[in-house]
């Protein structure tokens, strides 16, 4: 019976070789420990054959042996169900990781954006083929092995390795960032970056950073601020000012947008016309404003219409503008809900022309009285006449 449980632990130890080396050694102290019982029990059987032994004690002894036997011969059953199980276990992990990595393996072919995964060393561990083929002009081949950094704008290196050493010290997603490689062809590529540190996920251990090609975007914000900025100049050197008004549903007029002339203009910020409303504020004249109302919400004002009218300025000031505006017609409302205009400052322009009226009007008066018929004697110098007007027109 001995021989035979030697034998099942012989059977035991050669299935622990397929076992990980972690389960073979919790299975493998066992196994000694049962083998070491085994062999006192060995031991003491072969110590009653000496001649000088009672059948007694032999008896004794034989009784206690076949205990222990019965006893070692479970805890090898029970061994052998843990080992059965634990292949079980073993060969399903094996199974899953396998099925993982092959649903990794397809997401790194299809994904518009590039994955990497990346060692704790910063070393390309995996990387989306055809991707990265794409966005920066790279055979996949040549980059597994190489660092995340390679081929980094040098103005952008430190920002990445700062980056990078956080992402160390933090399991988990962190914030995006933003930074530039150099493509195969030489020009410079836009990323938007975000990673998430999985070195402690054993179905992972690494790092996974996810990149998309931001580059027509950063085109257009760089073509939009340069219009800004051209826009923003023209805005300051010239008294002209543009605006969008939409109807509200209580149907008063708000600011969508405004110029910065129209600060320097009136005083007001588009946030305080805003709050009050356009037509409703203070900034436009109230002898003005009824026929500035009655003109936006007349049918025929769908098409370009220009007036003019005064405003108030935050300093109490009064001042003239030209508008020329497009109001947008809603035909189911029946009403306008949307203006789109521009204004200029024509307040210097009214004083010149207020002035000149009232010169015309004295002018004119004097011509009546007779007080200008010697103005006309051509024997008089030329600047001798001017100066006996104004003195004229100063009486």
């Amino acid at each position: 019976m001995i021989e035979k449980i030697f034998k099942q632990l012989q059977d035991l130890q050669e299935k622990l070789k397929k076992l990980p080396s972690e389960q073979q050694a919790t299975l493998t102290s066992n196994i000694d420990n049962l083998s070491l019982s085994l062999q006192e029990l060995a031991l003491e059987f072969h110590s009653l054959l000496f001649p000088n032994e009672s059948i007694a004690k032999l008896e004794r002894l034989n009784s206690k042996l076949e205990i222990q036997l019965r006893k070692q011969a479970a805890r090898i059953g029970q061994l052998e169900e843990q080992l059965q199980q634990e292949s079980r276990q073993y060969r399903s992990a094996t199974q899953a990781l396998t099925k993982g990595e092959a649903r990794l393996q397809t997401l790194l072919r299809n994904s518009s954006d590039l994955i990497t995964i990346v060692e704790a060393d910063g070393r390309i561990r995996e990387q989306s083929p055809v991707a990265v083929e794409r966005i920066l002009g790279y055979k996949l081949e040549p980059r597994l092995g190489g660092f995340q950094d390679d081929f980094l704008h040098p103005d952008d290196v430190t920002v990445w390795q700062t980056y990078f050493a956080k992402l160390l010290e933090q399991p988990g997603i962190a914030r995006p960032i933003e930074y530039r490689k150099r493509h195969a062809e030489g020009y410079w590529v836009y990323l938007e970056v975000v990673a998430n540190n999985l070195l402690h996920d054993s179905s992972i251990n690494g790092i996974v950073i996810i990149s998309r090609d931001i580059t027509e975007r950063k085109i257009s914000e760089a073509a939009l601020r340069e219009s800004e900025s051209h826009y923003r100049i023209l805005s300051q050197i010239t008294s002209d000012f543009a605006y969008s008004f939409n109807l509200l549903p209580d149907k008063t007029w708000a600011c969508d947008w405004m110029t910065e002339a129209f600060t320097r203009i009136t005083g007001y910020t588009p946030s305080e016309i805003e709050t009050s409303g356009w037509l409703e504020c203070d900034c436009i004249h109230p002898d003005d404003r009824e026929m500035l109302l009655e003109q936006i919400q007349s049918r025929s004002s769908s098409c370009k219409e220009v007036s003019e009218y005064r405003i108030i300025t935050k300093t109490g000031e009064i001042r003239w503008l030209w508008d020329c505006r497009q109001v947008v017609w809603d035909e189911a409302e029946g009403q306008a809900v949307r203006i789109y205009g521009a204004c200029q400052d024509i307040t210097e322009h009214k004083l010149v022309e207020a002035k000149l009226c009232e010169t015309n009007q004295i002018l004119q008066s004097l011509e009546e009285k007779g007080n200008l018929k010697s103005c006309s004697d051509r024997s008089e110098p030329f600047w001798a006449r001017y100066v006996r007007i104004a003195k004229i027109l100063k009486s």
